[in-house]
């Protein structure tokens, strides 16, 4: 199974996924002060991530920020989309939003489960949770589209909600494993 993950440039695309593959093979528990260096993705970065004992990998197909006018073409066959917002870059949200929008109207991805990863809700001067949706009417964005979407806080430098986003995966994945 491949899950998309896709979002503007520097919301932490990359290093998420780094960091929930280092996680789900080591333990959550093992997870802590672990850094990885990682620079701007420039077209995509495939990442197997095996989510338990039981089930085979599922395969995170990161397209880059800059990329985002070309995301479409990787829209076709996927039944599983993170969305990833930087809570942090407040003049980025808005535009956000507008990339949020074009992927939930886009027809190849009408009955995706789509996860909206709000990242970096630990860094200092962010934006809360209820201040993006209350900006960005984000529940006025869920209760119209075609897609079941959830939407959870993150960190992934500290680790922090990354747990939920393997269980979502784990989730919205198992029928599509073979």
């Amino acid at each position: 199974m491949t899950c998309l993950v896709v979002g503007p440039s520097g919301s932490g695309k990359t290093y998420l996924i780094k960091r929930l593959k280092h996680c789900c093979e080591n333990g959550f528990t093992n997870c802590q002060g672990l850094t990885f260096a990682t620079i701007p993705t420039i077209g995509t970065n495939l990442i197997n991530v095996k989510l338990s004992t039981k089930r085979s990998e599922v395969t995170l197909t990161e397209v880059g920020g800059k990329m985002g006018p070309i995301w479409k073409n990787y829209y076709q066959g996927t039944t599983a989309l993170m969305f990833v917002i930087d809570l942090a870059n407040r003049q980025q949200v808005s535009a956000s939003c507008v990339q949020l929008m074009d992927v939930l109207a886009a027809e190849p991805l009408n009955g995706c489960n789509v996860l909206v990863v709000l990242n970096k809700c630990d860094q200092p001067m962010t934006m809360s949770r209820l201040e993006l949706e209350n900006m960005i009417r984000l529940d006025e964005i869920v209760s119209n589209c075609r897609q079941k979407v959830s939407v959870l806080e993150v960190s992934a430098v500290s680790g922090t909600g990354l747990q939920q986003v393997a269980q979502w995966l784990d989730i919205n994945t198992h029928d599509h494993i073979t």
